[in-house]
């Protein structure tokens, strides 16, 4: 038997897959699993196990005959390939557009748990019902190496607690104000013996630039420093992870660990919550918010008072609670 999974991106997205492939690995043990995904993606890919094969996104060979096709991307795109190839059964998930419309647009009370709970609408369509479970990856040996040469080269103390921060996120409307990170980084008394590595993509270098520069006797700048796999490896060594609704928010979820989400212009409402019982989630119920699903280039009423709100003691507080209960008895 083989079976086809296909998700291009985007990194939070496609660790929201991994039970659907851990489901179909117990439910079909001896079949041979494809993923199909962008390149970037294929090292996360890799930190699910259970995957034979990963296919690289737009290069699926409709000659090769399988099974199953699962459709967890659900865009034109992804449809038309899976429409052409040579499958059994062919299934997609139900993205609940207008659900998710209604919800942005504040003209429904409903709300979506977890994105989750929609990829197994597509395992559903094979007579798969299974109890929902939250992603879990594993870091990879052949990484680790790398990461303590990273330590060693810009002085990280891993006998200290790490806290891993990652400031940036694809728009503007979910990012944490760079001088509410500031102020917050100053306000931890060298007695709690933390040190902060900032992470995140290319397009957030100039954030975490920033923050080092205004912090740099405590906050270590790794940003863009670690490809996908690595950065997996890396948020592993961390004692909790700071960020807004991203994608390293999702990797320190699936790798269980004690984590702050800050939510400004989107809306756990939306299915985006970290799924871990360790993260803690902080965000203002405005009658604004959510103002859009994926976030924007600006507040559309200009205040941005959703992270605003949020204040660098109120995170200084959260965080407080967040090492006593979660991190120092670890």
């Amino acid at each position: 038997m083989k079976i086809l999974i296909i998700r291009w991106s985007s990194l939070g997205d496609i660790i929201l897959t991994q039970p659907v492939v851990a489901i179909l690995r117990e439910k079909y043990p001896q079949a041979e699993i494809h993923y199909c995904c962008k390149p970037s993606m294929a090292p996360l890919v890799e930190c699910f196990g259970g995957v034979d094969e990963i296919i690289p996104a737009h290069r699926i060979d409709p000659n090769v005959e399988y099974d199953i096709a699962i459709d967890l991307q659900a865009k034109p795109g992804s449809l038309y390939n899976l429409l052409r190839l040579n499958a059994k059964k062919k299934v997609y998930y139900n993205k609940q557009k207008l659900t998710r419309w209604l919800i942005v647009k504040h003209l429904t009370g409903k709300c979506i748990d977890t994105t989750l709970e929609l990829y197994y609408s597509a395992i559903a369509k094979l007579g798969i019902a299974e109890p929902l479970r939250n992603p879990v990856i594993k870091p990879q040996p052949e990484h680790e190496r790398f990461i303590d040469e990273l330590f060693i080269e810009h002085s990280v103390t891993p006998s200290k607690t790490l806290v891993g921060i990652a400031p940036g996120a694809m728009h503007f409307t979910k990012q944490y104000p760079v001088d509410y990170w500031i102020r917050f980084i100053e306000s931890i008394p060298d007695s709690w013996n933390c040190q902060f590595i900032l992470t995140g993509a290319v397009s957030d270098r100039e954030v975490c630039a920033e923050i080092h520069r205004q912090c740099p006797r405590t906050t270590f700048d790794l940003c863009a420093r670690t490809q996908t796999g690595q950065l997996v490896n890396l948020m592993n060594r961390f004692g909790c992870l700071l960020s807004g609704d991203s994608g390293p928010m999702h990797i320190a979820a699936a790798l269980q660990k004690p984590q702050i989400a800050i939510f400004g212009a989107t809306h756990t409402r939306l299915g985006f919550r970290p799924l871990n019982p360790d993260a803690v989630v902080l965000q203002k119920d405005l009658n604004c918010r959510p103002c859009s699903l994926h976030g924007s280039k600006q507040c559309p009423k200009l205040h941005f008072q959703c992270m605003k709100s949020i204040t660098p003691s109120v995170l200084h507080t959260t965080f407080k609670e967040l090492l006593e209960e979660r991190v120092w008895k670890l």
